[in-house]
């Protein structure tokens, strides 16, 4: 087996398939679709890095004990301390993430960065509490996707395979929002809840470790939040344009390198 095929069965065609295997399984309640979402994506998550560290050495190490602590989260914790007790949480596996270099490198323009992704985070977190996206799924799909295809251009193989596999597993939700534009979606705001601040995560590490450009970073934020505010059929229109447009600007910056 070539190494590209490979890459393609780990962070594409296994997840994806396996998400929509899922979905025509199980039929109802929610917490069987978030446990066996958050399964297949560490099942993945453990091929393609090789099993985690623990205790976490990277970066990438931390992610899973994210997910499980948000899918935790959501049917342990009562319900006036979720988004207490998501955010700090999130913001804790934020700090972890960011440690090595803050401990030896900290600056201005790291620590504002965090707080800017902490408090997109947070309000995005309560944001899906109360609300219900139209095509959550797709949304987040096309956000995955586009930062994988970002770090895969910048040099980060890794994260650009893990980002892939979420975008795999949210795109199993995904085809049934986009075939039937006036039925329910059947992904839940438990797998958002969860999902969302792993997207996040993945950007961080993408900010941080693979050096993303802060003007791709900003835009895939910018799509992020503008799917999630617009209550429009199509908002994740906007988020593809502004996918798209992140993905240019990484290749105009490469383009850039190679030439001086």
């Amino acid at each position: 087996m070539t190494p590209y095929l490979l890459i393609i069965i780990q962070s594409v065609a296994l997840p994806f398939s396996l998400s929509i295997l899922l979905l025509w399984l199980v039929q109802g309640k929610d917490i069987y679709k978030l446990a066996g979402s958050v399964m297949i994506w560490l099942a993945m998550y453990a091929w393609i890095i090789q099993w985690p560290e623990l205790p976490p050495g990277e970066a990438v190490d931390w992610l899973w004990l994210l997910l499980v602590a948000m899918a935790a989260t959501g049917y342990m914790a009562h319900r006036r301390t979720r988004h207490f007790l998501r955010t700090t949480l999130f913001l804790t596996v934020v700090i972890a993430i960011a440690w090595p270099v803050l401990r030896y490198q900290p600056s201005i323009i790291m620590i504002s960065e965090l707080v800017v992704i902490v408090t997109i985070g947070g309000f995005l977190f309560n944001l899906a509490e109360k609300t219900r996206p139209v095509t959550p799924a797709l949304n987040l799909a096309i956000q995955a996707s586009g930062l994988a295809i970002a770090c895969a251009l910048s040099g980060s193989l890794l994260v650009g395979q893990l980002s892939a596999a979420l975008a795999a597993v949210t795109g199993g939700y995904a085809i049934p929002e986009m075939l039937y534009w006036k039925k329910e979606t059947r992904f839940s705001t438990q797998q958002i809840l969860v999902f969302l601040p792993l997207y996040l995560a993945l950007l961080l590490i993408a900010r941080i470790y693979a050096e993303l450009p802060i003007t791709t970073t900003l835009l895939l934020l910018t799509g992020l939040v503008s799917s999630a505010l617009i209550p429009w059929r199509h908002s994740w229109a906007i988020s593809l344009l502004l996918n798209t447009g992140a993905i240019g600007l990484v290749l105009l910056n490469s383009d850039s390198s190679t030439y001086y």
